[in-house]
């Protein structure tokens, strides 16, 4: 075997050496490892999944409008009438809105009452409320726990004759 032989050689049972020594200090320490390591006791876990559910809420379950003068708005835009809707479900919820007409003396469109979701208000951004058969998206998406703003006002037409009036308004949600 020439120089190159024993060198080579000599390099591999150095290295398997080192192999073998490198493995047993391992072995050595998850050993000592190992035998630190006791039972405490056990955890029980639980847990409880919640259902998807899809569920708008209002402190308020009316609007009253007081001193509505025919052929004119209350109340006025610089002081409307909020609602605060709550989403009280587990995912997030659109919010849509439709009514009926307005019964009384005499009878009022479903559009004399509107409504409008951003502060800051402008004559041009209020939306007219639309029949029940066909519920208006509000644009609110409404995330789980968090509540928004919407508020109404009412335009009754100057023929309309003094009275009470109601209208039902329906929330009606998409999640």
């Amino acid at each position: 075997m020439g120089q190159f032989g024993k060198n080579f050689f000599g390099k591999i049972k150095i290295l398997g050496l080192v192999l073998v020594l490198g493995a047993a200090f391992f072995s050595a320490l998850v050993g000592i490892a190992g035998a630190a390591v006791t039972t405490a006791g056990n955890l029980q876990a639980t847990a409880t999944v919640v259902g998807r559910t899809c569920t708008m809420s209002t402190a308020t379950n009316s609007i009253t409008f007081n001193g509505v003068v025919p052929g004119g708005s209350t109340p006025t835009q610089a002081n409307p009438f909020p609602i605060n809707i709550q989403n009280t479900g587990t995912v997030n919820g659109e919010l849509f809105l439709s009514g009926t007409v307005w019964s009384g003396n005499s009878q009022v469109n479903v559009n004399a009452t509107q409504w409008y979701v951003q502060q800051g208000i402008h004559a041009n951004t209020w939306t007219s409320l639309q029949a029940t058969s066909s519920p208006a998206d509000t644009g609110m998406n409404i995330t789980p726990t968090s509540t928004q703003n919407l508020w109404f006002r009412l335009s009754f037409p100057a023929s309309v004759t003094a009275g009470t009036y109601s209208q039902t308004i329906v929330l009606s949600t998409s999640c």
